[in-house]
This record gives structure tokens, C-alpha cells and sequence, in this order.
């Protein structure tokens, strides 16, 4: 081995079970280098697989980076912004020598630069192109692969480039004079659009396929989609534009005379209104279907209404905080509303029974639509009596629920319930086993809806005897499950956790547990085959990529 260089180290072993519930793990760690301290600014890949932060070499009083234990070169300053690729396995910050700033890429430096702002730097879906905005000679541009592209800037907008979800568009907001005063323009794919005094955040369809932003000139404030300017309005919702989920169609909240009125492909809606609920209009999920909360005059103390493909509700003392709820065919559609100081439900323009209070994440349709639930609540909602009304049927009254899931297309159901200071799961109207606690988060539900699993604590939460269980069965006991966890495989066949036990950290697989580690990089472990989990883990100072799979059972051989 060489000193002072990354190195790997495959240590094959077995682990002896830590009780009689839990059986042996194969478990491979391959050495990815040094853990340094302190470590600044450090960032994760969501699975967990690639981790890297900024570090100090106080010899040299310089900075660099470490990723997955490689280290980089040193450099006068480093900036806090560390970006991977969607996949980890490109890398890229800003830093800063004697003689300027530089981009640093998969660890090879561009520059230098007279100015840089690390926090541009994109990488494309595929992971194949980047892209950073860079000064020189005064002026901003863009660089996608090396290549400088036009047209140059004075100044830039937060959040640009901005990049299509399925990364093959890019478009970036600048502008030229002072920032305040000066003029602002999009640029999309390389065009420049119309100039404007402001415009505000891209929004793109699912595929990218279209993009849309909002802008301001001469008092009014338009919508701009693929290049086409809209009206001028004296104001526009803060959602605008809203795609259809097909991408087909548009659709905004424009205010003229204080009046707001919804523009719906290029057309308005004959209704005015006072104000409107944010996150709003919503599309049904084929497309064909658009929906809306409104009301005339204030918010508080004005007339509501629910809008569904511009036929409007009757008038309401209020509607609920929730979006209109379409099924999953668009055919159903279901929200709540409040009158002479009761709530109830309106499922397909029919009113249902008025109750205290409704939660705002009701209705509920099931996947197939075919059921439907909610959240209601007799009394105040502190200290009332809450319960689940499912296919119109009121169901047994707790101090508290959470929210229910539908699984397998409706056939089951689930939600937690607390009584006396306990909480419990309830599956089809079966109350599992009481605890002091259930995670705000759980349950968590395989991908095939088949199994369930869930963090549960003995006594109060923070007295750290947690459990997990899983299909009725509870784990060893741990101080806490790491947040995000458990994880199922797609298939629903194995399910995984990273816990910490005293100071260690460990990965539990299948009721096996794997090695002790002081820590255990957040976001793993990942899936990665058929019962085999891979993360990242310190012990004594070293990243280590582990691999972690069941131990196949000895076979019973008569000699």
C-alpha cells in the first residue's frame, strides 16, 4: 500500500448474531480512505452511496474537497456548494486559487475565472453534460461542456441554469444594467426571449417538453409559455404557470380591476373573484379536468366556492384546505366545505353528513376509486373525538389518527390511532398491538402493498427503546431507526434499516444485522440486488462501501 493515497481493503467475514432472533450477515467492505476532521459543508447522494464534504489541511492552511475518501488538490478557498450527478458518479465545486476562481469537475480544474457561483453548476439527467455560469471581462455566461455560449449577461437569477426534468432543455434567467433597474430576459435552449423589468421562476411540463415563466413590464405582469407572451394583468398567481399533466394545456389566475379571473388555455373563465386558494388550479390526472378554490370578496369572511370544470358549487361558508380530489380516471371527484359552522364532505356535487371538523388531507379515494374516506372529528380537534368515515361508514372514535392509506387498489386499509397516550395501527379495523409511539412518518408500505412496516417506541419517544415491526413481528430493541427507514425492495421481499444502538450505528437486513460503525452515511442503505443492500460507513476513522446480504442457512448433510 502506498502511504497518503487512497486504497481498497475487501474484507470478507461473517458476523455472529447479536441475539437468537437474528441470524448471520455476509458482509464485504471495500476501504475508501481516510475521514477527515472537521468536516465542512458536507453532501450525500439520496441512496446514500456517495457522500463528500470540505475539509482543512491546516499544514498548508488550504482547503479541499473528499469524495467517497478521494481526496482533491488544495485550494485558497473552496466554495460550500459540493453538486453530484443524479447518479453520484460525477462530481463537481467551486474554488479559488492565487490567480482566480475554478470549476472543479470529476477532479480536473476549469479556469481560471474572474468570478464563479458554485451553486449554477448542473449536471444533465443522463449525467453525460454540465453546465455553470462564469464572469469574464464584466460579463456573465454560460458553459455547457466547455463551450461558452451567448448571449452574455450582466447578472443572473437565482436557481439558473434551470434544467428540463429529463435534462435534455436548460434555461437561465438574466439580465443587463443594474439588476433592479436593468432589463431581465429568458433564455431557453440558447434563444433569448423579450425583454421584460422582471420574470420569475421556469416551470416545465412532466417531460420538458414545454416551459412557462412569469414576468413583469409596464405595470403588468404576463405569462410567458414557449416563447408566447400572454395579457397583461395587474397581477398573476404565484403557481403560474400550471401545466396539464399531459403538458397539453395551461392554465393561470390573472387579476384585472382587483378582480382575479382563471385563464384556461388562452381563455377566461366568465366568474371574477375576490381571491383564490395558493397551489391552485389543479388538473384531474388524464388531463381533461380542472378544478379550483375560489372566493368572493376577503378570504376571511367571504363567500366560497369550489370550481369543477367552470361549473361553480353553491356558495359555502368555506372550503376545505385541501385541493379538489380526483380518482385516478378522473371520473370522481370529491373536496370538503363548511357551512353554518359544519364540515362534510361533497363527493360528485352530493353533500354527505356535516361533523365538527374534517382533516385538511380529506378525501381519500382508493386507487381504483371505487372507496373513499376521511378524517372527522367530534368536538374541538384538540382533545375531540376523531375517527375515520370510510364508504360512509363512521368508524371507532380515537383521541387522534393519522392519515389512512388505501393498499392493493382499496382492498385494505390503514391508518395509526392514539387512546390514553398510546398508538396503535389499525388494518382493516384490527387494532395491532399499543405503544408509546409510532413515527410521524410510518407506516411504510412494500411497493406491492403486501407488507407493512413501522417505528415504534416503548414508553415515551425520547426515552430511545425503539422497535421496528414488521408484519406483526417486533425487531431487537434500538435507541432510534435512522430517518427515511425503513426501506423495502421493489419486489416486497426484503426490507432494511440503519438504527443506532448505544454509540454505534449498524444496518439490520431481514432481522440480520450487520457490523457495528460509528457512523452510518445518511440516505443508506440502497438496494442493489436480490436480498443485498450496499451503504457507507465509518469505523475508526475510515469510509468503508459496504455490502451487506443474508447469510444462506447451512444445509442439513447426514454424514
Amino acid at each position: 500500500m502506498v502511504a497518503g493515497r487512497s486504497h481498497l481493503l475487501v474484507v470478507a467475514f461473517v458476523l455472529a448474531a447479536a441475539s437468537a432472533l437474528f441470524a448471520e450477515a455476509t458482509v464485504t467492505e471495500e476501504e475508501l480512505g481516510p475521514v477527515h476532521s472537521p468536516r465542512l459543508h458536507s453532501v450525500n447522494t439520496d441512496d446514500g452511496l456517495h457522500y463528500a464534504y470540505v475539509t482543512m489541511d491546516r499544514e498548508q492552511n488550504k482547503l479541499f474537497a473528499v469524495h467517497d475518501g478521494k481526496e482533491t488538490a488544495r485550494y485558497k478557498g473552496l466554495k460550500r456548494e459540493l453538486t453530484f450527478s443524479r447518479d453520484g458518479s460525477r462530481f463537481a465545486f467551486g474554488a479559488t486559487k492565487e490567480d482566480g476562481n475554478y470549476y472543479v469537475i470529476d477532479g480536473i480544474a476549469y479556469g481560471p475565472f474572474p468570478a464563479i457561483r458554485a451553486q449554477s453548476v448542473r449536471f444533465s439527467a443522463d449525467n453525460k453534460r454540465v453546465m455553470y455560469m462564469v464572469q469574464s471581462e464584466g460579463k456573465w455566461r454560460l458553459v455547457i461542456d466547455g463551450e461558452d455560449q451567448k448571449p452574455l449577461c450582466d447578472d443572473f437569477g437565482k436557481g439558473s441554469p434551470s434544467v428540463s426534468p429529463d435534462g435534455s432543455r436548460y434555461a437561465f434567467h438574466g439580465s443587463r444594467g443594474e439588476w433592479k433597474t436593468g432589463e431581465h430576459f429568458a433564455v431557453v435552449d440558447g434563444v433569448e426571449g423579450p425583454a421584460f423589468e422582471m420574470l420569475w421562476s421556469f416551470v416545465y411540463n412532466a417531460d420538458g417538453a414545454r416551459i412557462g415563466y412569469k414576468a413583469r413590464r409596464d405595470g403588468k405582469q404576463f405569462a410567458v409559455v414557449d416563447g408566447e407572451v400572454g395579457p397583461g394583468y395587474d397581477s398573476l398567481g404565484s403557481d403560474t404557470p400550471v401545466f396539464s399533466p399531459d403538458g397539453k394545456r395551461v392554465a393561470y389566475f390573472g387579476k384585472s380591476a382587483d378582480l382575479w379571473r382563471l385563464v384556461l388555455d388562452g381563455v377566461e373563465e366568465d366568474f371574477r373573484w375576490g381571491s383564490f386558494a395558493k397551489g391552485h388550479p389543479v388538473f384531474s390526472p388524464d388531463s381533461s379536468r380542472v378544478g379550483y378554490r375560489a372566493c368572493e370578496g376577503e378570504w376571511k369572511g367571504g363567500t366560497h366556492h369550489m370550481v369543477i370544470d367552470g361549473e361553480r358549487s353553491p356558495p359555502y361558508q368555506r372550503t376545505g384546505q385541501g385541493n379538489p380530489v380526483f380518482t385516478a380516471d378522473s371520473k370522481r371527484v370529491a373536496y370538503t366545505a363548511k357551512r353554518d359552522d359544519k364540515w362534510f364532505i361533497v363527493i360528485d356535487g352530493k353533500e354527505g353528513p356535516a361533523h365538527d371538523s374534517i382533516a385538511k388531507n380529506s378525501p381519500i379515494f382508493s386507487p381504483d376509486g371505487t372507496r373513499f374516506a376521511y378524517h372527522a372529528c367530534i368536538g374541538e380537534w384538540e382533545g375531540g373525538e376523531h375517527f375515520y368515515v370510510i364508504d360512509g361508514e363512521e368508524g371507532p372514535r380515537y383521541d387522534g389518527v393519522s392519515k389512512l392509506k388505501f393498499l392493493q387498489d382499496g382492498k385494505r386499509v390503514i391508518y395509526k390511532a392514539k387512546k390514553d397516550d398510546q398508538w396503535c395501527l389499525v388494518t382493516d379495523g384490527v387494532e395491532g398491538p399499543f405503544h408509546g409511539d409510532i413515527c410521524s412518518t410510518h407506516p411504510v408500505v412494500s411497493p406491492d402493498g403486501t407488507r407493512i412496516a413501522y417505528e415504534a417506541a416503548r414508553g415515551e419517544w425520547k426515552n430511545y427503546e425503539h422497535v421496528l415491526v414488521v408484519d406483526g413481528e417486533e425487531s431487537a430493541v434500538y435507541n432510534y431507526l435512522h430517518k427515511g427507514h425503513p426501506i423495502f425492495s421493489e419486489d416486497g421481499k426484503h426490507i432494511a434499516f440503519a438504527a443506532k444502538r448505544g454509540k454505534k450505528r449498524l444496518v439490520v437486513l431481514d432481522g440480520q444485522e450487520g457490523p457495528e460503525y460509528d457512523e452510518v452515511i445518511t440516505g443508506g442503505p440502497t438496494f442493489t440486488g436480490d436480498g443485498v443492500v450496499r451503504y457507507l460507513a465509518v469505523r475508526d476513522g475510515k469510509l468503508m462501501r459496504v455490502t451487506q446480504s443474508n447469510a444462506e442457512p447451512e444445509e442439513d448433510v447426514e454424514e
